[in-house]
């Protein structure tokens, strides 16, 4: 994706009209059926059998759904599943990239609050604050190398990152607190940065259903990568 003058220009953009395939498609339309895998795959084995036409509008929204070229010449890969092993890389990706950006922040969070023997409110307090920067900041710094505009940044962050902190960060603080004298142990005690540790371990799997679920619809982290691929 590039910008002109700081407005947004996809480069797939999602097309303007569609049809409703009929048959085993149980009334979904062409929408519905490129945002998810297992429908993705269905479209193409059944594209062959159909007429230019649709093949060519069909094929648009594909393009537009995975944010690449889609032509009738690569349709056996969507077909066999393979473009739901890049989704689940894509989500592996971006959450390995929000665990990144959270376990920085905790850790910083928690270790400045710990040496200024601050409560466990304001701990939990900045902890949370300074994951949420650091997350948004790792997304952030590829695009402001692109030159992209405040605003895009800003937004593209918010839309990347937003989901997948938040349940990183529940689920995490959630299990800091509930472990005995977690939120006490000092900067030099195995359990301060153990809770932490099982804390992301829970939350992970939660965090990535969410990253796939968003960027199998061209959400979250799908709208970085379209940024990425300019």
């Amino acid at each position: 994706m590039h910008t002109e003058r700081g407005q947004e220009v996809t480069r797939f953009p999602k097309p303007d009209h569609g049809f409703t395939p009929h048959g085993q498609f149980d009334g979904r339309s062409l929408e519905e059926l490129v945002q998810d895998p297992d429908g993705r795959a269905r479209l193409a084995a059944h594209l062959p059998q159909q007429g230019k036409g649709r093949q060519k509008l069909a094929l648009a929204w594909l393009s537009w759904a995975l944010q690449r070229e889609v032509s009738l010449e690569n349709l056996d890969e969507i077909s066999a599943g393979d473009d739901s092993q890049d989704l689940r890389k894509l989500a592996i990706a971006a959450t390995n990239h929000c665990l990144t950006g959270c376990a920085i922040g905790e850790v910083a969070g928690m270790a400045i609050a710990t040496a200024f023997g601050w409560g466990n409110l304001p701990q939990v307090a900045l902890a949370i604050g300074l994951a949420y920067f650091f997350g948004f900041l790792l997304t952030s710094l590829p695009l402001i190398r692109a030159r992209l505009a405040p605003r895009t940044i800003v937004s593209t962050a918010l839309a990347a990152d937003t989901v997948s902190i938040t349940i990183m960060e529940l689920i995490d603080n959630l299990v800091v607190i509930l472990i005995p004298a977690a939120l006490a142990a000092g900067l030099t005690d195995p359990l301060f940065y153990g809770s932490i540790a099982v804390g992301f371990a829970i939350a992970y799997p939660f965090a990535f259903l969410a990253n796939r679920y968003l960027i199998a619809r061209g959400r979250g982290h799908a709208v970085v990568h379209e940024h990425h691929a300019h």
